[in-house]
């Protein structure tokens, strides 16, 4: 790496040749994100809201609003709608109303002329049938030959020792590191993508901003993380939530797992949620997309996702720049309203990754007993994990486990230990003693399909498969199975537990829906004699993945 230059304040307007001049402060793009209500008028160059298009002697740029065709933003002094990846705004400009359809996918994108420059605007709306406020993101830049050059990605910050390193990706030929620390703010100029900043106080809070340097000394976007002390390990842990909670704590400390009513950093309501300060972002939903989520995204973060749905997975940012993730589990499998348990997992040193769980498990039957083989990063160790107990932990990438009961089922859990003892989520398969002729897969099925499980084949419905769809609705949330041998809700009984599943009462058809307990698990009866123990991984019309470990007849 080059020698960091040290620069004053004064170089941004310096390294810029007065381009930039038009705005306040140090003249550099910054971005701004506030929650704006319907009706609004906003002053981009301030940040103010304001009743009417003039207000005592401020002046708005953009009115927000809703009216029969949905929500919309006005350029009033001229704006186009663009492209996402868009750097430049076109030559005709116009004051129409831009419109984001209900079923638009992402923001809408636009620029939006100001009293002193030029802005890029995006508008979030998380839920397009709802009337609540929406989120507005935005730069402004100078109003001559403005540009919107992309920020720098994958910004990274970490200690090492004393020295703060700070990482990121782009193709500039220069970049600007300015890091504010109790109000001061360092400026350096780098030409590689790394730098390296001594003297800080290790356990303060400091917040990091780059932008790149064009070689005409046009300066992009910024990116920006906060490094909150020394590296540290994630909080994880499960929040209790009675049946209707909104009624008395709707509130999340997710620093410290509390469910609170008083300085919640994440508020759950009724239909949605709020990080005040800060943004979340839906990543999915159910146990296994938390799990894999080893990686929280950077960028913009709405500040309000507007839906509140059983299973959702979200990504947080807090007010003060740190990350963390959620899932959201009905207590009592029906409505996350009628209780609720939110998993979450916290980072406290302003990362956005936590240690990647272990990846392509394999397994084989051995003559003592099973082996397990996985890959994972050199220096880690490991921790394999049947039910609650732990049956192997240290540095190989490969255990042999013994002394397993014959025909039965075991879920099994593989994690990273970092030096520091942080645990990784666990990467998750299914071993079983039921001998060769058992299968264990993943299979999609839709609704003009079925499989059968002997041979894991998908096959058409006349050509009498073990299992079908045969109804679906919710977007999938209810499924109705057939299977012509017979078929049974699992109930109480755990995934592969043949033997209990003897007992269950056999039907030729069975309805799934996920408001209601254990309603995800059924066993199959097979044309020849075999059986299948089956659940459903992810729900999505048209198609829907089921895992399942089918057995011969014996």
């Amino acid at each position: 790496m080059k020698p960091l230059r040290a620069v004053v304040v004064p170089f941004a307007l310096a390294v810029v040749a007065g381009a930039v001049m038009a705005q306040e402060g140090d003249g550099l793009p910054t971005e701004h994100v506030q929650i704006v209500p319907p009706g609004a008028f906003i002053d981009l160059d301030t940040g103010l809201l304001l009743p009417s298009r003039t207000f005592r002697k401020d002046k708005a740029d953009l009115h927000f609003g809703r009216d029969g065709a949905g929500f919309f933003l006005e350029p009033l002094a001229g704006g186009a709608r663009t492209r996402s990846d868009a750097v430049s705004p076109p030559d005709e400009l116009s004051t129409e109303r831009v419109r984001i359809a209900r079923h638009d996918d992402g923001a809408l994108v636009l620029f939006a002329r100001t009293d002193r420059g030029m802005a890029r605007v995006e508008l979030m709306v998380a839920d397009p049938y709802a009337t609540a406020s929406a989120s507005l993101r935005w730069v402004v830049v100078p109003p001559k030959s403005p540009l919107f050059l992309p920020a720098p990605t994958d910004l990274q910050s970490t200690w090492k020792g004393d020295t703060l390193e700070v990482t990121w990706q782009g193709d500039e030929p220069r970049w600007l590191v300015e890091v504010t620390t109790a109000g001061a703010t360092t400026k350096v100029l780098v030409e590689a993508k790394r730098a390296s900043i001594p003297g800080l106080a290790p356990t303060a809070r400091h917040h990091i901003v780059v932008r790149g340097v064009a070689a005409e000394g046009t300066v992009t976007m910024p990116a920006d993380v906060v490094q909150h002390g020394p590296r540290q390990v994630p909080v994880r842990g499960v929040a209790e939530y009675s049946d209707r909670w909104y009624d008395d704590v709707g509130g999340l400390k997710l620093s410290t797992g509390a469910p609170v009513t008083i300085d919640a950093e994440v508020v759950f309501y009724l239909y949605g949620v709020t990080v005040p300060g800060g943004g979340v972002r839906k990543m999915g939903e159910g146990e296994r997309v938390f799990a894999a989520l080893h990686e929280l995204p950077g960028g913009a973060y709405p500040p309000t996702y507007g839906r509140l749905d059983d299973h959702d997975v979200l990504a947080i940012r807090t007010a003060d720049g740190r990350f963390g993730k959620v899932w959201l589990e009905p207590a009592k499998g029906a409505d996350v309203r009628s209780g609720m348990r939110v998993h979450f997992v916290f980072l406290p040193d302003g990362r956005r990754r936590l240690l990647a769980p272990p990846r392509e498990l394999t397994w084989g039957s051995i003559a003592d007993g099973i082996r397990l083989a996985w890959q994972g990063e050199q220096g880690l160790r490991h921790r394999v994990q049947i039910g609650d107990k732990i049956v192997f932990e240290g540095a190989d990438t490969a255990c042999v486990l013994k002394g397993l009961a014959s025909c039965a089922v075991f879920e099994c859990g593989v994690q990273a230990i970092g030096a520091d003892g942080e645990l990784s989520s666990a990467a998750r398969t299914v071993l079983h003693t039921h001998g060769p002729a058992a299968r264990f897969a993943q299979a999609t099925i839709g609704s003009d399909n079925g499989i059968t499980f002997a041979t894991g084949e998908l096959t058409k419905m006349s050509d009498g498969p073990d299992l079908a769809i045969v109804n679906s609705a919710g977007g999938a949330s209810y499924l109705g199975f057939q299977a012509k041998a017979g078929m049974a809700g699992a109930g109480e009984v755990t995934f592969g537990d043949f033997a209990a599943a003897a007992k269950l009462g056999y039907g030729e058809h069975f309805a799934s829906d996920n408001r209601e307990a254990n309603a995800d698990r059924f066993f199959v009866r097979t044309p020849d004699g075999g059986m299948a123990s089956v659940r459903i991984v992810r729900r999505e019309h048209p198609d829907n993945v089921i895992e399942y470990i089918w057995v011969p007849k014996r």
